[in-house]
């Protein structure tokens, strides 16, 4: 059930407090290969992490579950047997339990090229939970990288921000353009963050791009910059309480789709999260307002910035 041997097991490293290895069984062996592809993770050689469990979905004669007990080879995971919550996402379903940081991701059938995509974003979720812990959150927004530092370029789908990842020039490095994680790291008082690239799930729809992604690249954050498409470029600063609210509008967008399916009291806990952690953020890192053209040197604006706020 959880293989032991390193060409069977990958490692998820988002840095301290977010590091897992990924195990699937014979029937997910298949697909965990071609998300791990997809993230560019590493065999995992240590037995010492939580653990990520890809289970095909058991169940009834409608391919659902009704409780832990039914999942295959429970005893070999040597977990407890009770207290489990359950959190259905259709595609996947993640079992989590207080007694133990392993999460079981039960996978529905696979197959379809769309399905399988979309059981990679779902699985997620697990991801998102612990992140948001930690005072992290993801956001809708594409990171490029100058010189070693980093900028997030947030906004929603139609703002600009695939056209401004392919735009840049070097030494621009861009890393992703529809999502990416920002990490707090060191003490309360003076926290910074690193951002981390994640893969824009729509571009594998039925194999219309095969990219990876090094989810183990992390880069340190100099400032956020909220896109506006407009006829000329140039950048106008943010307040605290405005980037604060511009931040939580972008995580609660990728958490959309999971908090559907959450009760109307895990939604109110999930979103004061969010916002909590937006407010730390907002008040750690600078913020502007990015106004870009189709044919402007918006980099040009962003470099400045990042020479004055550094």
């Amino acid at each position: 059930m959880c293989p032991d041997h390193p060409a069977q097991s990958y490692k998820l490293d988002l840095g301290d407090g977010l590091r897992w290895k990924l195990t699937g069984t014979r029937e997910t062996r298949t697909w965990l290969a071609k998300f791990a592809s997809i993230l560019n993770l590493g065999h995992c050689h240590s037995n010492d992490l939580p653990n990520l469990i890809f289970v095909a979905r058991p169940g009834d004669e409608n391919g659902y579950a009704t409780s832990i007990r039914q999942m295959p080879n429970l005893a070999e995971l040597h977990m407890p047997a009770n207290e489990w919550s359950m959190e259905d996402h259709r595609a996947v379903r993640i079992w989590t339990n207080p007694h133990s940081e392993d999460v079981i991701l039960e996978l529905s059938h696979q197959g379809e090229s769309d399905h399988e995509i979309a059981m990679m974003g779902q699985t997620l979720y697990a991801v998102y939970g612990k992140l948001t812990d930690i005072g992290g959150l993801s956001l809708h927004a594409a990171l490029a990288e100058l010189h070693g530092a980093g900028v997030l370029l947030v906004g929603a789908s139609g703002s600009g921000k695939s056209t401004c990842s392919r735009r840049f020039p070097r030494p621009w490095n861009s890393l992703c353009d529809d999502e990416a994680l920002a990490i707090p790291q060191g003490s309360v008082t003076n926290k910074g963050y690193v951002a981390v690239p994640f893969p824009t799930w729509s571009d594998y729809w039925e194999g219309r791009f095969m990219n990876t992604y090094d989810s183990g690249a992390r880069v340190p954050l100099s400032a956020l910059f909220f896109l506006k498409p407009a006829k000329a470029d140039k950048v106008s600063p943010l307040g605290q309480g405005e980037a604060a609210m511009r931040i939580t509008h972008s995580a609660s967008q990728i958490c959309a789709f999971q908090w559907q399916n959450l009760s109307s009291e895990a939604q109110r806990t999930a979103r004061r999260r969010i916002f909590r952690n937006a407010c730390a953020m907002a008040g750690a890192l600078p913020a502007f307002v990015l106004h870009t053209s189709l044919k402007g040197r918006f980099w040009a604006h962003i470099e400045e910035m990042i020479r004055f706020t550094g």
